[in-house]
């Protein structure tokens, strides 16, 4: 039997960032072994498989750098498909490179022929009916022959990319392509799977929400839908060993860490990969592992001259990493920064969640931009991965790729909002000079004809005195308010002058800008409108100096969280370290509520602690799933381990037992240099609790009778995504609702099952056990 043979390839870097793994990563592809045998198992049965799984979940990773190499040594050869609506250019062919990125030579291809022309080009297009006739020629192939795996990545354009080539092209298109493109490749896809004398694989790759639009591919080929690998990332306690693997084989180590980018470099160390998994394992609610965020993360660390460094300057917080590394992305979008920015803000709702809206929502909200400036940066924004983009009934969809964008989006976004309103600001200011100046216009004329008056009644000796005392009084008044509007004009000035020094480039400037703020704060001029405005601005100046003495705004803020402007700035500003002092000056104590039923007990519970000398932000509405199962005094250890514990703790907790009248009880978080001393969270427990349902499983072999297998491994996945794993138990406790079952035991098909989980009852089911 002929089989292609090759040496695995050298990757040109140990961490592939924000794209996927390819061919020539295969030796830093990691931890996903089981995946890429269940994916070939299924592709070596049967001759149409489908992979589909959530976006970032590493589809594309697992068919390049797994089953592509495994594909090799059972002797076939893998092609890299996609579907496009051009006629006469229906299939685009991916090269395969397999020596150096997007360059010769390429694994062979059945479309393309030995040392022609186009043997050297990385991609070409061919027509649909050119795809047919290079397939049916295989019927020749001899025996032993490599066989073709053909793989449509990204077979969600089959919808994608001919909705749009539809909703952009006229009415008189409809009946021509792209409607007759895609059912033309349907047709011959449906006909390949179909017909057995034709030697080749077919493997659909799509994103998991398509899985419903693809009806028209299942309705040609239904036994499709019983032979696929529905693929989820891998789970957290797994990121370590992806954060090492291009540094524990002794030849890739010595190629990454040698001259790369003409510069040596330091490998991340086991203490930092420990460090970084073990903050992604506390962040994860789902317990599994968002693989282009991990990659993104590592290739900062990499990148740097000094990984462990970056990461100390980084306060050790993979959130700042990422953010650095979505700053350096915006930045690079020039003209469309302000409307990237803008837009994003959209796209995070009020309670710091991610948010699904619509392109004409986009356009309808930012007015002031011009919707050619919206497309082009919804363009770069979906461009480099910051967003994803769905089409629904011929309406683009917008939604940030990922939850750790949310932080970084609100602080944006306070900070614009902060912008605007200091523009506001300053404009109703202008407005209020220029209406004073052509108030004192008046009262100059009014002045004149009133010394007028007073010189003819004079003249005339006529007045009477107490005429004169009139007149002298009416002057008198005419002065004061002629100075009063002169105060008034020179106390806009002053502040619209400090209101542009706080943006000056000179920290200098800066600085004196803040302080003759905080002085007029004093002398009671300062509008507290102004507060929040300036504490954006200043609180995270890079220059220490202003950021301390920006510092006096915070608890100014903190008592007028009476909108949700303030209320993000607060968030924003508490990120940063420089506000240590101001953040120790009283005790803080935020409510975390899991339903709106708890807000009347919230708000006694706010005014209690705030007559004992407390500051209570406003309320914030969790998740209930995120809730805790009883109430929670949440407070944060001590960094000193030799101090002794605050005793606000224990007053907080009386004032809580005694005006809540329900239990509460104190839990201590581990300590952190970004929370001072006097900073409590109280998280009021879920209303109700559903006990959980125990699922009970029972073996039976071809015949119907109980077995018991010694090793198998149990999941099931919920709606929600999360999953709940068990191996060698036949017993599993889950929460009640719909779930997706999956058992596998080693030499039996895996079965599958949807199953329903009742509260505090038990569930049982068969499970019966075929032979592969």
């Amino acid at each position: 039997m002929e089989t292609i043979a090759l040496a695995p390839p050298l990757p040109e870097s140990p961490y592939p960032g924000i794209k996927s793994f390819r061919f020539l990563d295969q030796q830093i592809f990691v931890s996903r072994e089981e995946d890429t045998w269940n994916l070939l198992s299924n592709v070596l049965i049967y001759r149409g498989v489908l992979l589909y799984g959530d976006s970032g979940s590493g589809k594309s990773s697992l068919v390049n750098a797994g089953l592509i190499p495994a594909a090799l040594k059972e002797n076939f050869i893998a092609h890299r498909l996609r579907v496009q609506p051009q006629l006469g250019k229906e299939i685009k062919v991916e090269r395969i490179p397999i020596e150096t990125e997007d360059k010769p030579p390429y694994l062979p291809s059945v479309f393309v022929t030995e040392n022609s022309d186009d043997d050297k080009h990385l991609n070409l297009e061919i027509s649909i009916a050119e795809f047919q006739a290079r397939l049916l020629k295989l019927k020749e192939l001899a025996p032993g022959k490599p066989r073709p795996i053909l793989i449509f990545d990204q077979f969600e354009e089959f919808i994608t990319l001919f909705e749009e080539a539809l909703r952009s092209g006229s009415e008189a298109d409809i009946e021509k392509p792209p409607i007759a493109s895609q059912q033309a490749i349907l047709q011959i896809i449906g006909s390949f799977i179909e017909d057995e004398t034709v030697p080749v694989k077919i493997l659909f790759v799509f994103r998991e929400d398509y899985l419903a639009k693809l009806d028209p591919l299942f309705k040609a080929c239904p036994q499709l839908l019983n032979q696929y690998l529905r693929l989820l990332p891998p789970r957290v306690e797994e990121a370590e060993q992806i954060i090492r693997a291009p540094f524990v084989d002794e030849e890739l180590r010595k190629k990454f860490l040698k001259g790369f980018l003409n510069r040596n470099r330091q490998e991340i160390s086991p203490e930092l990969a420990q460090a970084v998994a073990q903050q992604l394992q506390e962040r994860s609610d789902t317990r599994f592992i968002n693989l282009s965020e991990l990659q993104i993360v590592c290739w900062k660390l990499w990148e740097s001259v000094d990984p462990g460094k970056y990461f100390e300057e980084k306060d050790r917080d993979i959130q700042k990493v990422l953010e650095d590394y979505w700053s350096d992305v915006l930045k690079k979008l020039g003209d469309l920064y302000e409307p990237a920015v803008a837009l994003l803000g959209h796209m995070v709702t009020a309670s710091n969640t991610r948010n699904i809206i619509s392109e004409p929502d986009l356009k309808a909200r930012e007015i002031e931009l011009d919707p050619k400036q919206i497309d082009a940066a919804l363009k770069a924004l979906v461009a480099r991965k910051l967003v994803r983009r769905e089409p629904r009934n011929k309406i683009y969809f917008y939604e940030i790729a990922s939850e750790f964008l949310v932080p970084w989006i609100e602080q944006k976004r306070a900070a614009r909002l902060a912008e605007l309103r200091a523009r506001e600001l300053a404009a109703e200011a202008r407005n209020k000079l220029r209406e004073s100046e052509q108030e004192k216009r008046y009262l100059r004329i009014g002045g004149a004809v009133l010394a007028l008056l007073l010189l003819v009644a004079v003249g005339a000796a006529i007045v009477a005195f107490y005429q004169r005392r009139v007149a002298k009084k009416a002057l008198a008044t005419s002065i004061t308010i002629q100075q009063a509007l002169e105060n008034q004009k020179n106390w806009s000035g002053n502040i619209i002058r400090l209101l542009n020094e706080i943006t000056s480039h000179d920290a200098n400037v800066r600085l004196n800008a803040v302080n003759g703020l905080i002085a007029m704060d004093w002398q009671g001029q300062l509008p507290r409108d102004l507060v929040p405005v300036i504490l954006a601005v200043s609180s995270n100046d890079d220059n220490a100096d202003v950021s301390k003495a920006a510092s006096y705004f915070f608890y100014l803020a903190a008592r007028q969280t009476n909108s949700d402007v303030t209320v993000s700035i607060l968030k924003y500003a508490e990120t940063n370290t420089a506000l240590a002092d101001a953040r120790n000056l009283a005790p803080r104590v935020y409510i975390q509520l899991a339903s709106d039923q708890q807000r009347g007990r919230a708000d006694n519970i706010a005014a209690e602690l705030k007559k004992n000398g407390f500051t209570v932000p406003g309320f914030e509405l969790v998740d209930s799933r995120h809730a805790p199962k009883t109430n929670q005094l949440r407070y944060y250890k001590s960094a000193d381990e030799n101090s002794t514990e605050d005793p606000s703790i224990d007053k907080v907790l009386e004032l809580l037992n005694t005006t809540d009248r329900q239990r509460w009880s104190k839990v201590a978080l581990p300590a952190t240099a970004k929370v001072g001393a006097g900073h409590f969270e109280l998280w009021f427990a879920r209303d109700s609790l559903e006990s959980d349902g125990t699922l009970s499983l029972r073996f039976e072999d071809e015949q119907g009778n109980q077995i018991y297998p010694a090793t198998f491994k149990v999941s099931l996945t919920s709606s929600r995504k999360a999953i709940l794993r068990s191996k060698n138990s036949s017993l599993v406790d889950a929460p009640a609702g719909r779930y997706s079952l999956v058992v596998q035991v080693p030499g039996y098909q895996i079965y599958r099952d949807d199953i329903q989980i009742t509260a505090a009852q038990d569930t049982t089911e068969t499970v019966p056990l075929r032979a592969r």
